[in-house]
């Protein structure tokens, strides 16, 4: 049915919005939360300012595109086709990795 789509997805999302290496410390809100609120520059994850500023504009964005009133059962993919409005996370990246070369989850740039 839909639901896998839409659980593929919303996982998808929050790779792109999150990054996986931080998506995995999810089980433990303390190191997340860290990370998060950090500066980090390794070569699995590089993470700060910019990336929290980029975060908050492109959640905005999205929310001031939803003029439909909330509903459970209503998916972010039925919204965005219901209100014919260009999803904000469509190619959506991080100004800062966006030159950043990303082999098997490391940033060769910041490895090296």
């Amino acid at each position: 049915g839909g639901g896998g789509e839409e659980e593929e997805g919303l996982q998808a999302a929050l790779v792109r919005l999150l990054t996986r290496p931080m998506l995995e410390r999810l089980d433990s809100p303390a190191e997340f939360l860290g990370l998060f609120v950090g500066e980090t520059n390794s070569p699995e994850l590089v993470w700060g300012e910019v990336n929290r500023s980029e975060l908050q504009a492109v959640l905005e964005t999205a929310l001031q595109n939803v003029d439909a009133p909330a509903s459970p059962t209503l998916s972010w993919g039925e919204l965005v086709k219901a209100e014919q409005k260009p999803d904000p996370l469509e190619g959506f990246c991080y100004s800062n990795v966006a030159n950043l070369t990303r082999v098997g989850g490391i940033y060769l740039q910041v490895y090296n």
